[in-house]
């Protein structure tokens, strides 16, 4: 720890102080006690002012996020203390971890890291599978089983509720009913897709426009409208099995999808985007499909570093 940082305990008090002035207004009794802490001591007003500059830096981070890893349920309390006094005692390099790491996977319920798959079964039977780089909270009572997609793309495949409980995907642009089905959902840069393969569900943006989806189809939703559904394919639920299938797909759309299982920065060239892609490629070795790739077309693969690839055209 740096020899200027208050001690942990007094960190640690910050860190409490801070959830607990972001989950309510502190009534008067209470706000007698903060400040009662607070001018106990030079190091007490340093560790507050530290925790004041963290907070800041969570305004700036996706919209719903900050309050995700401030906001959360007393069981987590402890483990979300822990979190912000770590970030507390590295002020400077803690704002930066907070603003480059995927922060969401920190405090949700559950998550992938990026090139990683993860199936779960939950409390009611019903099955999630999610992609890489996927975080969400699960939200079940007496009367709603509700499932936030924070980030990612997931296939829900819904069990029989002896509660008669409605099953509900959550996201910033909207909400899914699931009608007894299995579906999938992908957040986009602007929006939700959401591919139905069995049964029904109801798609409804947060302006309140509403969509019945059927088995074969698909469509995108963002807070204000439903676009037309289309009919989906084989290759969009390609993924739970671990590839990529395209047809005739540019190559830069082939390596934007490459990307998402890869670390590091994976980039197109403008000069070879246009290119050509067919084929069914395995997702979990992705320096393999770029060596396949690099043998079918006219292009070329940069290494500045293993973790910084550009395909470009031929030397």
């Amino acid at each position: 720890m740096n020899s200027d940082c208050p001690p942990n305990k007094i960190i640690t008090e910050a860190a409490d102080w801070l959830i607990r002035r972001q989950e309510s207004p502190l009534t008067k009794q209470e706000q007698e006690q903060f400040d009662s802490w607070h001018d106990q001591s030079k190091d007490h007003q340093k560790a507050w002012r530290m925790a004041q500059t963290l907070s800041r830096s969570f305004q700036s981070v996706p919209s719903g996020l900050g309050n995700t890893v401030l906001k959360r349920s007393q069981k987590d309390r402890r483990q979300l203390i822990k979190l912000l006094s770590g970030l507390l005692v590295v002020p400077v390099t803690g704002v930066i971890a907070f603003k480059t790491l995927p922060v969401s996977n920190w405090t949700a319920d559950l998550s992938t890291a990026t090139g990683k798959q993860k199936t779960q079964i939950l409390a009611d039977g019903s099955r999630i599978i999610m992609n890489t780089h996927t975080a969400l909270n699960i939200l079940f009572d007496d009367h709603l089983r509700q499932i936030y997609l924070i980030e990612g793309q997931i296939q829900i495949s819904t069990a029989k509720d002896s509660l008669s409980r409605p099953f509900i995907v959550t996201t910033q642009y909207g909400q899914v009913e699931a009608l007894g089905t299995v579906f999938q959902l992908n957040q986009l840069s602007d929006g939700i897709e959401v591919s139905v393969q069995q049964d029904t569900v109801e798609v409804t943006t947060l302006s309140g426009e509403k969509q019945l989806l059927q088995a074969g189809q698909k469509a995108v939703f963002s807070q204000y409208d439903i676009s037309h559904p289309k009919p989906s394919h084989t290759a969009d639920s390609a993924w739970v099995e671990g590839q990529l299938i395209v047809d005739d797909e540019k190559l830069s759309h082939v390596i934007h999808e490459i990307s998402r299982y890869r670390h590091g920065w994976l980039r197109c060239s403008p000069d070879v985007a246009n290119l050509k892609v067919s084929g069914v490629f395995q997702l979990h070795d992705t320096d393999t499909v770029l060596k396949n790739l690099a043998n079918t077309l006219p292009i070329s693969l940069v290494y500045r570093t293993p973790y910084w690839v550009t395909v470009d055209k031929p030397n």
